[in-house]
């Protein structure tokens, strides 16, 4: 699971990473980017996770550098004590790939809004 929030100036990425597998997770990553107005990308945030030992929950918090509207996960991975991957699950995935169209829409609707201020 996971959301981005912010106040008082201050934005975040976090969620919940859980060990549902019976293999220690030596640790991994998740790429966020960052959307702020008018769907502009900020530059990727990489943040790293430890050791999650089978059924273990632990909570992350990826600070980002704009205002966020939106955020996408590019990426996460998981891998063993020997580096090499194991198997990830998004459970927030299908949620997000459900709005995908109309965010698309929304984004578009932004840049050409901004586009026609900036140069009228």
């Amino acid at each position: 699971f996971h959301m981005g929030a912010g106040g008082g100036g201050q934005f975040i990425v976090g969620g919940t990473l859980v060990n549902t597998g019976d293999t220690a997770v030596a640790g991994g990553y998740l790429v966020i980017i960052p959307v702020g107005a008018n769907c502009q990308l900020a530059t990727p945030k990489l943040q790293t996770f430890g050791p999650l030992a089978p059924g273990e929950k632990v909570g992350f918090r990826a600070a980002v550098d704009i205002p966020l509207t939106d955020y996408h996960l590019a990426s996460f991975a998981a891998y063993d004590d020997m580096g090499f991957p194991l198997p990830v699950v998004d459970e927030t995935r299908e949620i997000i790939k459900v709005r995908e169209p109309e965010q698309r829409k929304a984004c578009s609707a932004a840049r050409q809004a901004s586009d026609t201020k900036n140069s009228g």
